[in-house]
């Protein structure tokens, strides 16, 4: 510990009242300093590490500015205003009447409420280093990294005249002394912080860090108030933490053929493939970080190419790790196994840390088993717990990167979109955020599925992901040609270049573009696979029409797929189906419990995956569950009109792997559209609820481009053409659909514009060469860390959803699980509930299912709907962690339940459903 006078060795910086002690401030800007230089020295990556060394003047320098921001963080603390809250915690009234004594003053307070540490330290900090001959705009620059420690920047450039809480004479010598005597223990005496403006990415990451260090320092069993002399807290804090090695890629990044074996052996015989080869050579050639936007056919490699560039491009930048986002949990689910997976094969000779980040990642049973060590949730201020890991494998999920607000920063991490997108959202700890998302090589795969609200905050993120030099991979099977401008044009405004313009032809597919470095097109030869010829067929969208279709069409076996665009459509199909005995039916859309829904999942790709025993007729109703993740081959397909980007990925599950032996009538792939009402109309009109779903312009759009059908449509050739015209608003409108299209094309631009301006209004500010932290001032509406934000609300323009467990009260009045959802199926869950029924607790949470949307419809429907529900008493299992704060959908014997003056029903065969009372 340093050497302070007996003035500020008095100030405290935390209080721990069950045990009556407390901790100075000086020894908790010691311990945040301390570990800031375990941070800088284990876990920052060494591209951070070098672009903070280029700009502070050299590493060690950097180094020292982290340790000395973090060991000035609550230097806010030393003001009256803080000190005398001790006041008001029993007990502790003792520290106030000390700090009198030694002669500080504590002028009664001039505002209602007193002001922040952080607020103050701000203002202390730009009051020192102007005094020390900083000009305003470099202290601010430095002095906000403090300012925002808590999560949430200042507002504006606030000064001592209107922070009266500050205090002067021995509160300001104090705050000197910590000043002066943090820069000797981080070796700036001589030298100082260096005479410049932070640029906005070093204000963000700094912030970061600081925040990092000072949730270390705060965890009380790291650091704890009293300490033996013989035990250095600094070293047994490091040991227990266990914080990874620096994740270095092993392999030849510069061979793809001999990575590709390396990195996905169970692969090997397949061999790597054009697209792969061309995007791990495109990553081996750039020289600074690039946006790559790579848009190939379903089933084209695209995972593996993006995960052979993301180890290129992380070993050749020096980034930490990696950040796989998708658009949904169980798309992410999906692939967190396969990431695992190719992490075992790249990280060895080191230890790395993987976490799945989503608001259901705990109830996923790859992940539990990935787990070795304790949760810890660190809040600020807060209390935790570390265990040291020992020896264990390369790939591991450590406790402190598993708190709610620390789990994005492990060093890869599989998520929905959302965890990237949370980067542009208006938030406390946005900062936090930043840092974690630039400290790798980030991946988006099926970007085509953000909406245009969701884009604000996706083209905001790109800006500053390009501001941090932080490589981007974007994945899907084609874009519209303006979202992809849109995108590029985002990325190169961050990393302040030029949109390149792109080589080729306007229908070159597969297609490579980057922006950052080149010329924006990449070749990527072709795969040598025959082009697939569909036929698009018209079909009425009649019960009796849909079950004489696949009758006919499976006549001599084979498997169909039926997509729908609601639940409920599926749900009427399917039992129209079933009734017809033309085969077996099986039925998948997102109303099914989680178990429930997985197993019918697993199912579904062990029989018509790649290598399952096909089974010879199959009839599958699903909705778009079916066009996401499961790789499934269909021989026929039946599908709702949809807009063509996602018709097209539709069509990816039909005949999907090639080579293999289908009945004679269904061995040319034919996908009849229903979903109209009247083909023969010189208007379409669609079935109810579709139009809902997607907007009524983007289905005539469609149908526009496939006037005359049937149409045959060669894949992936026509891909590119087909999207292209089909999102093309400046182009003329059938003539006898002019005006509603029109019609429909305003509604589409009013739904634009609205979507745009209420995502801006929550968007963080892009990054300038005047940029402060101030700009981040105003915190959003919904924070990312409540369950609101965790969900996605504040980063998806969605109605109203609500989400409740389903359990079962059988005959005997007892509460149970439901059947068929593993081995605690039917188990009775008891109230209360005790230490051995976690486990049962754990099956119930993952029995969770969205209310249909009517019970959610306005507020009050939503209002009446959560009052109906919370007339079940939970009380009894507030104590588990997995049900506290839970609503319960509780059936009775036969399925159903009434809520709210309506009935729902839920059983295996069907999933969730309104039925008449």
């Amino acid at each position: 510990m340093l050497r302070w006078t007996p003035e500020t060795a008095a100030l405290w910086g935390k209080t721990n009242p069950p045990e009556g002690t407390w901790m100075p401030l000086v020894q908790h800007l010691e311990d945040s300093a301390n570990i800031a230089g375990v941070l800088w020295d284990r876990w920052v990556s060494s591209r951070t590490q070098q672009r903070l060394a280029d700009l502070l003047g050299s590493p060690e320098t950097a180094r020292s500015v982290v340790r000395l921001l973090a060991g000035l963080h609550d230097i806010g603390k030393a003001a009256p205003d803080f000190q005398r809250k001790s006041d008001s915690v029993p007990g502790f009234a003792f520290l106030t009447h000390d700090l009198k004594r030694l002669g500080y003053a504590f002028p009664p307070p001039m505002l209602p409420r007193l002001d922040p540490h952080g607020r103050m330290g701000q203002v202390a900090m730009t009051e020192i280093l102007m005094a020390a001959g900083y000009r305003r705009p470099e202290a601010i620059s430095f002095a906000g990294v403090i300012g925002a420690h808590h999560g949430r920047p200042v507002a504006g450039s606030p000064n001592a005249l209107d922070t009266p809480g500050l205090g002067s004479g021995l509160w300001q010598a104090a705050r000197q002394e910590i000043w002066e005597q943090m820069l000797a223990f981080v070796e700036l005496e001589q030298a100082g912080l260096p005479h410049l403006r932070l640029p906005a990415w070093a204000q963000v990451q700094l912030n970061g860090l600081v925040v990092m260090a000072d949730w270390m320092a705060s965890n009380t069993d790291l650091f704890p108030y009293h300490r033996a002399d013989a035990i250095d807290p600094l070293l047994s804090a490091t040991d227990a933490l266990d914080l990874p090695t620096r994740w270095v890629p092993h392999g030849d990044s510069d061979n793809p053929d001999l990575l590709f074996r390396q990195q996905f052996p169970h692969l090997a015989d397949a061999g790597v493939r054009p697209l792969q080869r061309a995007i791990v050579e495109a990553a081996n050639a750039m020289t600074t970080p690039c946006l790559f936007i790579v848009e190939a056919p379903m089933g084209s490699g695209k995972t593996e190419a993006a995960l052979m560039a993301a180890a290129a491009l992380a070993k050749k930048f020096g980034l930490s790790g990696s950040l796989f986002a998708l658009p949904t949990m169980a798309t992410s689910n999906a692939l967190f196994s396969r990431i695992q997976s190719w992490l075992q094969s790249t990280s060895k000779g080191g230890h790395t840390t993987l976490n799945l980040v989503h608001g259901k990642s705990a109830l996923n049973d790859d992940f539990r088993a990935l787990q070795h060590m304790t949760i810890t949730d660190v809040h600020d201020d807060a209390e935790g717990s570390a265990t040291s890991r020992g020896q264990g494998p390369e790939v591991y999920v450590s406790s402190w990167f598993r708190g709610r607000r620390q789990a994005i920063l492990a060093a890869h991490v599989v998520g929905t979109i959302d965890q990237v997108l949370f980067a542009a959202l208006r938030a406390k700890h946005v900062m936090l955020r930043q840092l974690a998302v630039a400290e790798k090589v980030v991946v988006i795969d099926e970007v085509h599925a953000a909406d245009d609200f969701m884009r604000v905050y996706l083209t905001t993120t790109l800006k500053w992901l390009a501001h941090h030099g932080t490589p981007v991979l974007l994945l899907s099977a084609t874009l519209p040609p303006e979202i992809r401008r849109e995108l590029m044009d985002a990325y190169a405004s961050g990393a302040g270049v030029a949109v390149p313009e792109l080589t080729g032809s306007p229908d070159t597919y597969p297609r490579l573009t980057i922006v950052g470095d080149g010329d924006g097109s990449w070749p990527v030869a072709s795969d040598g696979k025959p082009v697939t010829t569909c036929t698009i067929v018209p079909l009425a969208d009649d019960l009796d029409s849909l079950t004489c279709l696949l009758d006919r069409e499976l006549a001599g076996g084979g498997c169909a797929a039926v997509i729908c665009s609601t639940v409920s459509r599926a749900q009427e199909r399917y039992a129209a189906l079933k009734s017809a005995g033309i085969g077996e039916v099986v039925l998948l859309h997102s109303k099914f419990v989680a178990p429930h829904r997985l197993s019918r999942e697993r199912d579904l790709v062990s029989r018509l995956g790649p290598d399952g025993p096909r089974p010879e007729r199959l009839i599958v109703v699903g909705t778009q569950v079916l066009e996401q993740s499961l790789d499934v081959d269909f021989d026929v397909m039946v599908s709702d009109v949809a807009p063509m980007d996602l018709l097209l990925q539709r069509l990816g599950r039909l005949h999907r792997h090639p080579g293999r032996q289908r009945p004679a009538l269904v061995s040319t792939p034919r996908c009849h559209l229903i979903g109209v009402q009247d083909w023969a109309a010189s208007l379409p009109s669609f079935s109810r609820g579709i139009d809902r779903v997607y907007g009524k312009w983007r289905l005539l759009s469609t149908l526009a481009t496939f006037r005359g059908v049937p149409l045959t449509i060669h894949l992936p050739d026509d891909i590119p053409r087909l999207v292209a015209t089909a999102y093309d608003e400046d182009r003329p409108a059938p003539a006898e659909w002019r005006e509603p299209w029109a019609a429909a094309l305003t509604q589409l631009d009013a739904k634009r514009t609205k979507q745009r301006t209420n995502a801006m209004a929550f968007a963080v500010a892009p990054p300038n060469d005047r940029w402060q932290l101030g700009a981040w001032s105003e915190p959003a509406a919904t924070d990312p860390d409540t369950p609101a934000g965790r969900s996605g609300a504040a980063v998806r323009d969605t109605d109203e959803s609500l989400e409740v467990i389903v359990l079962q009260r059988r005959s005997d009045g007892e509460v149970r699980l439901l059947d068929g959802i593993g081995p605690h199926s039917q188990r009775v869950l008891p109230r209360p509930l005790g230490p051995a029924d976690m486990a049962l607790a754990r099956a119930a949470a993952a029995c969770t299912v969205s209310l249909p949307m009517s019970f959610t419809a306005n507020p009050k429907t939503l209002d009446d709907t959560i009052a109906a529900l919370e007339k079940f008493d939970t009380s009894a299992w507030q104590s588990s962690p997995w049900l506290q704060g839970e609503l319960v959908l509780v059936l009775d014997g036969d399925g159903t339940a009434s809520v709210a003056g309506r009935t729902l029903r839920y059983d295996q065969e069907l999933g969730l459903r309104e039925v008449s009372s």
